[in-house]
């Protein structure tokens, strides 16, 4: 993982520094501004949302750096400056992990995955047929100590991995099999019951999301819910073309049933996770697993395979250390994100942008 040094860039309006994060693959680019007033900055955004569009295409992500804005209501209101009224999501139905609301209309909190734990690199959502095709965070309060965002940049991820491993995907699709069961040490901030990914007490409400968002359900006990769904593990971006290898392998496969091992993102993990539930992870069988990734046929995804998907997103991230009052704007498809291990109190809120369908499934 690797930082760039910061360059002096051209200033437009504002007094400000412009540079990319990792200069030799032209990834993720900066506006830092160093002294300038709310009024002053949100003019400067409200004049400038086809150049800062632009810069997302060309960048995969967008960062504001420095701001003078400190409200859930300032990050929404600039959000609303750069994308006008595109519509947001006001829930967060299906998903892996906790996210609390703001008081702020579509405006969440990050999720509520322990602090001692990082999170792997990801596409948001990609697991669904339902997701953001932007993502916007706001930095109300950095932690401590730790706490960047790693990110990367998808469309050399995919030059990065092997070939054949990426045809393998293309060709045959990837299931994800989520089991919703309690067991003893079951810590709902790392994976959460099937009451709180489908917001509601009923059996038949989910069933029903489940049904009409692609996914099959199987009461495997009473308080055992099994969901899969077959999902295409790359997508092109609807704008530019570029092929993505979108998917969630890297980060919720907490498995590899081929050699009876769990998987690098599960083992990162491990120290900072109840006893009881480190046994529940060593000891129980892909059947049990809170998440299992195979391929769309269902065979197992090879340990080696995993290992080298982890390795590409290592070998590529670059990181951002978060200041108070920093915004990152995230094309969804161009560009991947995570979350180091912190220390102290750190609220990032987000916002998902931009709901984008994919019905096709492999």
């Amino acid at each position: 993982m690797k930082n760039s040094a910061k360059k002096r860039g051209s200033s437009s309006q504002l007094p400000q520094h412009e540079y990319v994060l990792d200069p030799s693959h032209d990834f993720a680019k900066v506006h830092e501004f160093s002294s300038c007033a709310p009024d002053e900055l949100q003019a400067w955004i409200e004049k400038n949302p086809n150049q800062i569009s632009e810069e997302l295409l060309a960048h995969g992500v967008v960062i504001f750096r420095s701001t003078p804005f400190r409200t859930a209501a300032e990050f929404k209101s600039v959000i609303g400056s750069v994308f006008g009224d595109m519509e947001s999501f006001q829930n967060y139905k299906g998903g892996l992990t906790s996210r609390a609301r703001d008081k702020e209309e579509g405006v969440f909190l990050t999720t509520m995955v322990p602090p001692e734990a990082g999170i792997n690199q990801h596409h948001e959502m990609s697991y669904l047929r339902r997701f953001p095709g932007k993502i916007c965070f706001f930095c109300e309060t950095p932690a401590e100590y730790g706490g960047s965002t790693p990110i990367c940049d998808a469309r050399r991820l995919i030059k990065t991995l092997d070939k054949k491993i990426v045809q393998s995907f293309q060709q045959r699709g990837v299931m994800y099999i989520r089991n919703y069961e309690s067991v003893p040490g079951f810590d709902p901030k790392i994976f959460i019951s099937w009451q709180n990914s489908f917001e509601t007490d009923s059996k038949e409400k989910a069933e029903a999301y489940c049904r009409d968002h692609g996914m099959r359900t199987e009461w495997v006990s009473d308080k055992h819910l099994r969901v899969m769904n077959r999902r295409p593990a790359l997508h092109r971006h609807p704008k530019t073309g570029d092929l993505i290898f979108f998917n969630h392998v890297n980060l919720a496969n907490t498995y590899s049933s081929d050699k009876q091992t769990l998987s690098p993102a599960v083992r990162a993990w491990l120290p900072n996770i109840s006893p009881e539930l480190k046994e529940h992870f060593l000891k129980t069988s892909a059947e049990h697993q809170p998440m299992v990734i195979a391929y769309g046929d269902g065979t197992p995804v090879e340990s080696s395979v995993l290992e080298e998907i982890a390795g590409a997103y290592g070998e590529i991230a670059v990181s951002f250390k978060w200041n108070r009052g920093d915004f990152m704007l995230i094309d969804n498809f161009l560009a991947t994100h995570g979350r180091d291990p912190y220390v102290g109190k750190r609220k990032i809120l987000v916002m998902l942008l931009e709901p984008t369908t994919v019905t096709a499934d492999s």
